[in-house]
């Protein structure tokens, strides 16, 4: 019970429990983005996997396209020769037509209207009015065939006086299980036929193509309801007369079900039974175009088309040259006829292979939603990251693959990208949170971490991580040495809290020199400082770099020992060596636990020169071997160092200002260093001169007691440390 409500109080918890609310909110309410998103996925699923052309149905379209229009003439024809192909196609043995343009007025150029031409012209209008009207002649020939014609839908004030606006009832509908007019929006009126033509004709249905808000059409509705009386679309209305059917039969639900919301359910066309949505649509699964569907007008009326290709076919009439305007976009990015999204949705109620979606999608989405983000959850609350990313890429993948098998071989259809988006969004949710307290946790540890490790071997064991294993180098490096005089003194004088803080205040001091210089600190041993320069990474003027550091640190010291002194705190000085040699550097130790540190006689002689401070006097001993490396180096010889538990001797300097190297002081003292080094006999009773006259000089000191002691020349011999 604790683990649970810690995890309900942990903020990242509801950063990501507010977010699924946010989307399952989204997927419930659909918003225009959502709308977007799911067009897209439509879209690119039809491009991937378009429908077949199904070659073997009876459907034709006679296409009044370009040829026809240059062969006849210019639109609109006379409605004899809309008659002539009517007559034609019933010749031939068609078994319904279907008329994909609207007759809503007379035909100018029938007898009648052109009676109106010549007004006075009595004997011409005599002759006129006895020739046969050609909206009649049209009525008549619709009324010998199998004919639906069409209307499209009006706004009742955009209607002239003297037009209905109600287009009249063919086949009747029969509804099971509720009042379909309740369940379809009331379109109020329309622009129809000329009544004769609709009273002539077997079939009357809706033209209209509503297409989406980007101007591509992928869904149409099957019935429109204008005043009290319901109609079908032009497909459906066809395939009515196509197969002699008297009406039509829908079932319908009144009410919510397993099936959705309130509405209708499915289409019935004599032993045809296809589901369709509650609001009555049909969501088209496009094929490309195919131009072998249609004939030319005029190729008909020239008598060049096979009867065959007529005979017992469901025949479209309709306008398809571009010039006429009745185009449309598709999914499938084809601006097509207006035409051939009748025959589209015929082909699909007949074989019923339009797009349907699984009942209760949004319930059944969003449990989906629930039960991936719990899963994502506990993943990364309880394992590694890495399991989490493989689920939701499995997730992923497993729902993409899932819709693309349901859209290409059962055409149903869910919009994968949605989800799929939600899934990203979610795991980004979880994910960050954790990565933030991982990143906060990491600085933590590593603020820690350099508290005890020098920073810059931080800083390389982060960029390096494969540098954690056992072994080391051979490298030159410097080392600087330092050790505060008298302190395990003072520890029998004063409280431990007082010294405490004052070494943590040195100390402090000290690291901080020895990181401004990049210097590496290899440990702290008391109040003892060890410093490594050109490790872990080499660098290449090491040598100055620990020179620098050293005169420093020596300055540093002389401060804070006299700042302690004002306090009454009888601080000694720091002595400070440094050298420079090839060591072994590297991680020491075992399986468990690992040291990096230099091993080497230089780091040995480096502490030698630190301790060999106390008996010249002086504060910093520098090595020839660091000097050599260092152009800027200034300071005077001390001499040549036979140091403890050594045979060889070094020559050591101590490091000077420029002012002090310049001051009268010091170059007497090169000068009798100089007399001293080559052996000259006045060497002694220089040194004794100097004395005299620097008394304060500890190194003028040294050497004029080990003078007096009989020893000659620089070389001497450190017995003590």
């Amino acid at each position: 019970m604790k683990r649970i409500r810690a995890i309900f109080l942990q903020p990242k918890f509801w950063i990501s429990f507010l977010l699924l609310m946010v989307l399952i909110i989204i997927q419930i309410v659909d918003p225009p983005l959502r709308q977007r998103l799911r067009l897209m996925s439509f879209d690119q699923l039809q491009q991937l996997s378009p429908r077949v052309y199904p070659e073997h149905l009876p459907l034709r379209v006679i296409a009044i396209d370009d040829a026809s229009l240059q062969s006849i003439g210019q639109w609109p024809w006379p409605r004899t020769r809309i008659a002539e192909i009517v007559a034609q196609l019933n010749a031939m043995g068609a078994q319904a037509i279907a008329f994909d343009m609207l007759f809503a007025e007379p035909d100018r150029t029938s007898p009648k209207q052109m009676m109106q031409n010549w007004p006075g012209q009595s004997a011409l209008q005599t002759a006129l009015a006895k020739l046969p009207d050609h909206d009649e002649i049209f009525a008549q020939q619709i009324a010998q065939s199998s004919v639906v014609t069409g209307f499209v839908t009006a706004s009742p004030a955009t209607l002239a006086k003297d037009v209905s606006g109600q287009p009249q009832p063919k086949g009747g509908l029969f509804v099971f299980g509720g009042d379909i007019r309740t369940m379809l929006p009331d379109y109020q009126a329309a622009t129809v036929n000329l009544p004769l033509l609709e009273q002539a004709a077997e079939g009357n249905a809706v033209l209209e193509l509503p297409a989406d808000t980007d101007g591509i059409l992928r869904h149409l509705p099957l019935f429109y309801r204008i005043g009290s009386a319901t109609f079908p679309t032009l497909g459906l209305e066809s395939i009515r007369l196509f197969l002699g059917l008297n009406q039509l039969a829908v079932t319908a639900s009144a009410q919510d079900d397993a099936l959705g919301p309130a509405g209708l359910r499915r289409l019935k066309l004599a032993s045809i039974e296809r589901p369709i949505t509650a609001a009555g649509e049909v969501f088209l699964h496009y094929r490309p175009l195919n131009p072998s569907r249609y004939i030319s007008a005029a190729e008909l009326l020239k008598g060049k088309v096979e009867p065959a290709l007529i005979a017992n076919h469901l025949v479209f009439i309709a306008a398809t040259s571009k010039g006429l305007g009745d185009t449309i976009f598709t999914p499938l990015k084809e601006l097509v006829p207006g035409v051939e999204v009748h025959v589209q949705l015929t082909e699909q109620l007949i074989e019923g292979n339009y797009l349907q979606q699984p009942p209760l999608l949004d319930d059944k989405i969003v449990t989906g939603f629930i039960l991936f983000w719990l899963l994502l959850y506990t993943l990364l609350a309880r394992f590694r990251p890495v399991w989490a990313i493989l689920f939701v890429v499995a997730a992923m993948v497993g729902f993409a693959s899932y819709c693309w098998h349901l859209f290409s071989q059962q055409q149903i259809f869910i919009d994968p990208l949605y989800p799929i988006l939600c899934m990203l969004l979610l795991f980004v949710s979880t994910l960050i949170p954790q990565y933030l307290q991982l990143a906060k946790d990491e600085r933590w540890v590593k603020d820690a971490f350099v508290r005890y490790v020098s920073p810059n071997r931080v800083k390389y064991l982060v960029e390096n991580k494969d540098s954690l294993k056992l072994g080391g180098e051979e490298r030159e490096c410097s080392f600087v040495m330092t050790d505060l005089e008298g302190f395990t003194s003072l520890m029998e004088q004063y409280k431990p809290p007082t010294l405490v803080a004052m070494l943590n205040g040195y100390l402090d001091g000290m690291v901080s020199i020895a990181f401004q210089h990049e210097g590496t600190l290899d440990r702290i041993v008391g109040d003892a400082v060890a410093v490594l320069f050109s490790t872990p990474l080499p660098q290449a003027d090491h040598a100055a770099r620990a020179i620098a550091c050293a005169r420093d640190m020596d300055i540093f010291a002389q401060q804070f020992r006299q700042q302690q002194q004002a306090q009454g705190i009888p601080l000694g000085c720091t002595r400070i060596g440094v050298h420079t040699g090839r060591v072994i550097v590297g991680n020491f130790g075992g399986s468990k636990l690992l040291d990096y540190r230099a091993l080497g006689d230089p780091i040995n002689t480096a502490a030698r020169l630190e301790s060999v401070n106390k008996h010249l006097g002086t504060r910093v001993c520098i090595s020839v071997a660091s000097v050599m490396q260092d152009a800027t180096f200034i300071g005077r010889p001390v001499g040549a160092l036979i140091l403890k538990g050594k045979s060889q001797p070094l020559e050591v300097f101590e490091p000077l200002s420029q002012e002090s190297y310049d001051s009268p002081q010091m170059q007497a003292y090169l000068a009798a260093y100089q007399q001293l080094q080559q052996g000259e006999s006045q060497a002694a009773k220089t040194f004794d001169d100097l004395l005299t006259r620097y008394p304060t000089d500890p190194l003028i000191q040294w050497h004029v007691k080990r003078l007096q002691q009989g020893q000659s020349g620089v070389e001497m011999t450190m017995s003590q440390k």
